[in-house]
């Protein structure tokens, strides 16, 4: 069997906040010590920024 654990790099899981928290959650994040990505796109419409776990998997959050 085997046991070597590889990461499809191209996964990337997301979830959804609302647009009245997307960027306080941000905030929050950033002063918990977790380094987030910058916020791309636009407020306006479908914004995202990202952020990493502890075994260094992406994890996106979007707001539309």
């Amino acid at each position: 069997m085997d046991t070597d654990i590889h990461k499809d790099e191209r996964a990337r899981p997301f979830t959804y906040v609302e647009k009245s928290a997307f960027v306080k959650y941000r905030r929050f994040l950033s002063e918990q010590n977790i380094a987030v990505g910058d916020i791309e796109g636009s407020l306006k419409g479908l914004a995202k920024f990202h952020l990493f776990d502890p075994d260094g998997n992406r994890f996106n959050i979007r707001t539309f």
